[in-house]
């Protein structure tokens, strides 16, 4: 019997490409990726120095700045100085598992697009990817090949999008939590971020960074 998650992705990614598909119609021009130099930045303007860590008290300190050490000299290694031009047209921006409205295993609806926006098509398809799949190579490999049956995608940028997307996540999560907000808030940031934490830590235990990329 097909595995219920797997069948489930592959739904949602052949539905992304022809949202795709109608959304490049209009606009479209090629560009760097606006996703991609957000990301980045994110990532070059943080600093744990204007973290304060005594306000993060439901995770080791120790822990967190080792993993935060073993980030900062991965990143460099992913190759990413010099960004290639890719189609540029309307994105959904949000497009993860919890926004594919399913029934009876059939998708009903997609929702959710305050995010819309211009962007490169590896942005949608990274992270609907990685809602489903995490890490896994085998489910990645299995949607990203589904996908280019209607476009060429780019492997490796899929991958390094939603590497970075993870990092850029678990940053704005501890500069967040460090501020007051109401418990019921407060306790889902806890749980949203020790799920990221959780996640980069394996990618350690995997090796280097660098190694997570997959297609490289």
């Amino acid at each position: 019997m097909p595995d219920p998650l797997i069948c489930n992705l592959l739904h949602s990614i052949k539905s992304l490409a022809q949202f795709h598909l109608v959304m490049g119609l209009g606009y479209s021009e090629y560009g760097l990726m606006p996703g991609m130099e957000k990301r980045l930045s994110a990532i070059k303007s943080f600093s744990v120095s204007n973290i304060n860590l005594d306000s993060i008290s439901f995770i080791p300190v120790i822990s967190l700045i080792d993993l935060l050490k073993w980030i900062k000299q991965g990143v460099d290694t992913l190759g990413v100085s010099i960004l290639p031009k890719v189609k540029i047209q309307y994105c959904w921006g949000d497009a993860r598992r919890e926004n594919v409205l399913f029934s009876n295993n059939r998708i009903s609806g997609l929702v959710d697009y305050y995010a819309f926006r211009r962007d490169c098509k590896e942005v949608d398809v990274a992270r609907m990817i990685s809602s489903f799949a995490g890490d896994d190579l085998s489910m990645w490999t299995t949607a990203l090949t589904a996908y280019s049956e209607n476009f060429k995608i780019d492997y490796l940028v899929c991958r390094k999008l939603d590497i970075f997307g993870t990092i850029v996540s678990l940053y704005r999560w501890l500069n967040w939590l460090q501020y007051p907000m109401p418990e019921a808030r407060y306790k889902q940031g806890c749980q949203r971020f020790m799920e990221i934490f959780q996640r980069v830590e394996k990618w350690k235990e995997h090796g280097s960074l660098k190694s997570m990329l997959f297609y490289d």
